[in-house]
C-alpha cells in the first residue's frame, strides 16, 4: 500500500507537469456561415491545446451526403503540435456545405464536437462572412442522450463521494452496536456498486459517443490515452475495494487517495494553472463534500430505529460538517476563480450552476447553524429531524449541480 502510495503521489506530480487544458476551437477555415466565390482548398480547425489522434472530420453537402471525411479518405492530418486539423478539399460545386467535427482533448478525454456551415457561390451575394440564414441554426430540442449522460453521471458521483465518505466515516462507528456496523458495512458495499454503476455506464457511453461520431480507438487506448489509462485505474481499484475496503485502514485510505487521484485527473482542475493549487484545491473539495454527504445520509438512514447512535454521531458530525461547509466554500470559490478569469464568462452556463451551487451551500452552512443550535439546546427531536431532511435535500440538488458541471467546459 505504502509503494501504491508512493507509485501514485509520483503519477500524480508528471501529470501535472506535461497536461493542457480542455481543447477547444480558437479558429476555422472556411469561417462559419461565410459565402466563398471559388470553391475553399481546405479545411482547417485549429484548437488552443493537444487533442487526440483519433478525431472525425466530416464534409457534407445540402442533402446530407458525405463529401470527404477523414474516415473513408485519411484526408485529414494532425500537425506536430497536435493542435490543428487540416483537410484537403476536393472542387466543390455552388452550393451549401456542413463541417462536422469530433474531437477528444488529449489529457482528460473530454469531447468537443462542432458544427458549422459555409457557401460555395459563383454568384456575388456580397462579402465573405456575411450570416447564412439557415434554420437549423435556431433549432432547440430535447436531447434524452444528454439527460442519461447527466443521469449516469449523477449515479457516478453520488456512489463515489458516498463511498469515499461512508469509508472515512468508517473508524468513528466501530464503537456503535453491532447491528449498527453490520448494517453500515452492507451500505457501503450497496454505495461501491452505485459507484461501479456509475463508472461502467460513463465508459460504455463515452465509448459509444466516440464509435458513433467515427472516432476509433485501438486496444492499446487504455496506455496511450491519459483519460483511459484513469478510467481502467479507476475500474481495477473500484474493483479490488470490494474484497478489502473497511478492513484494513492504510488499504481504506489508499483506496480513496487514488480513486480521488483519478477523478482529479480527468476533471476541470487539470485545465488551469497554477494546476497544484487547483488540483489541491478539487482534493480539498471532494474531501469536504464526502465527510459531509456521507455524514449527512448515515443521519438520514439510521435517524428512526438507531436514534441514541445518531445523537452521538451528531455531536461529532456536526463540527467536522461545519469546517467541511467551509473548505466548500473555500475551495469552491478558488477554483471559480481560477476557471473563470473573465468576468465575460461568468454568463456562461458553468458559470450559472457554479453561481446556484455557491448559493446552496451558504443555505446548507445556515441550516447546518441552525441544527447545531438546536441540538445544543436539547429541542425536540421532529423539528431536529426536519432541519436534517432539509439539509439532505439541498444536498441532492448540489449533488446534482455538480454531475451537470463536470460534463460542462467552464470556457464554453
Amino acid at each position: 500500500m505504502i509503494v501504491t502510495f508512493l507509485l501514485a503521489c509520483i503519477f500524480f506530480v508528471f501529470e501535472s507537469q506535461r497536461v493542457l487544458g480542455h481543447a477547444y476551437v480558437v479558429e476555422e477555415y472556411p469561417s462559419p456561415n461565410s459565402y466563398h466565390q471559388t470553391s475553399p482548398h481546405s479545411v482547417i480547425i485549429k484548437f488552443n491545446s493537444e487533442i487526440d489522434e483519433n478525431f472525425s472530420l466530416v464534409i457534407l453537402d445540402i442533402n446530407n451526403q458525405v463529401i470527404t471525411s477523414n474516415e473513408n479518405t485519411k484526408a485529414a492530418t494532425l500537425n506536430e503540435t497536435q493542435k490543428e486539423i487540416h483537410m484537403k478539399l476536393p472542387l466543390l460545386e455552388s452550393g451549401k456545405y456542413m463541417v462536422k467535427y469530433y474531437v477528444i482533448s488529449l489529457n482528460d478525454g473530454h469531447p468537443v464536437e462542432g458544427t458549422y456551415y459555409f457557401e460555395v457561390s459563383t454568384i456575388q451575394k456580397g462579402k465573405q462572412g456575411n450570416i447564412i440564414n439557415n434554420p437549423l441554426n435556431n433549432e432547440i430540442h430535447f436531447n434524452y442522450l444528454d439527460f442519461f449522460i447527466n443521469t449516469m453521471n449523477f449515479i457516478y458521483t453520488l456512489g463515489l463521494t458516498l463511498t469515499i465518505g461512508w469509508v472515512l466515516w468508517w473508524r468513528k462507528i466501530q464503537s456503535f452496536s453491532p447491528e449498527l456496523i453490520r448494517k453500515y458495512r452492507f451500505l457501503g458495499f450497496e454505495f461501491q456498486m452505485l459507484h461501479m454503476v456509475g463508472l461502467i455506464s460513463i465508459i460504455l457511453i463515452k465509448l459509444n459517443i466516440f464509435s458513433n461520431n467515427g472516432v476509433t480507438f485501438t486496444t492499446n487506448f487504455i496506455f496511450e490515452t491519459n483519460f483511459g489509462f484513469l478510467w481502467f485505474v479507476s475500474l481495477l481499484v473500484s474493483f479490488i475495494g470490494f474484497i478489502f475496503l473497511f478492513k484494513n485502514p492504510i488499504f481504506d485510505y489508499s483506496w480513496i487517495l487514488i480513486l480521488i487521484l483519478c477523478r482529479v485527473l480527468n476533471g476541470h482542475s487539470m485545465e488551469y494553472a497554477p494546476i497544484y493549487i487547483t488540483n489541491l484545491s478539487n482534493i480539498a473539495h471532494i474531501l469536504a463534500a464526502a465527510i459531509w454527504i456521507s455524514g449527512i445520509t448515515f443521519i438520514i438512514i439510521f435517524w428512526r430505529k438507531e436514534r441514541l447512535y445518531v445523537r452521538e454521531f451528531l455531536s461529532v458530525f456536526s463540527n467536522y460538517a461545519f469546517y467541511s461547509i467551509i473548505l466548500l466554500v473555500i475551495t469552491g470559490s478558488l477554483l471559480t476563480i481560477f476557471y473563470l478569469p473573465s468576468l465575460n464568462l461568468f454568463h456562461s452556463a458553468w458559470s450559472i450552476l457554479i453561481f446556484i451551487k455557491l448559493l446552496l451551500v451558504i443555505i446548507i452552512l445556515i441550516i447546518g447553524l441552525k441544527i447545531n443550535r438546536m441540538k445544543q439546546k436539547e429541542l425536540s427531536v421532529l423539528s431536529l429531524g426536519k432541519w436534517i431532511k432539509l439539509d439532505f435535500l439541498f444536498m441532492i440538488l448540489i449533488m446534482i449541480i455538480v454531475s451537470l458541471l463536470t460534463n460542462i467546459n467552464p470556457n464554453g
